[in-house]
């Protein structure tokens, strides 16, 4: 348990560090051409980092690519922390026994990364802010727990600072 309590400390400081870095422009980017973006790909890219959440919780975790060949300019660490933090968003607001799918495609220029869950759902009206700083949504008496807020807050900017968008 202290080992888990550790961890998880730690992954938050981590995000706090990078989030500070990103907001006063002290984060570079480390371009590597064409990272691999296929269901292998985005496999290999996660399983260090892969969210404990979603084994713990006894979620099933689906990949889906249209196409394995699909390639990312970009840099490869930074795109496994963005998936890494969109699938524990995920894992924490779903059920035990859920499904996760992470589905990677193309769409013109742009790589497109999708978590898609069997969880309790975004309300409407919180959609825009859960990319903000800070931002907890809790519905349905659903405690968020010793989270910060600021996950889906650094997926935005590490996006954006990619020259990328984020959107629900």
């Amino acid at each position: 348990m202290m080992g888990r309590q550790i961890a998880h400390l730690v992954r938050l400081v981590d995000d706090l560090l990078d989030l500070s870095r990103v907001t006063h422009g002290r984060l570079e980017l480390r371009w590597r051409a064409r990272a691999a973006a296929g269901s292998g790909g985005a496999r290999t890219a996660t399983e260090p980092r892969r969210p404990r959440l979603i084994e713990a919780h006894g979620h099933e975790l689906v990949f889906q690519c249209r196409d394995d060949q699909l390639a990312i300019d970009g840099d490869t660490q930074r795109l496994a922390q963005v998936i890494s933090n969109l699938l524990s968003n995920s894992a924490k607001y779903t059920p035990p026994g859920g499904r996760i799918t992470l589905a990677i495609e193309h769409d013109a220029a742009y790589a497109v990364i999708r978590v898609v869950d069997t969880g309790i759902g975004i309300p409407s009206d919180s959609i825009t802010r859960i990319f903000e700083m800070f931002s907890q949504i809790r519905s349905d008496g659903h405690q968020t727990e010793g989270e910060l807020g600021i996950g889906l807050a650094l997926v935005r900017y590490l996006v954006e600072l990619d020259g990328g968008y984020c959107d629900r």
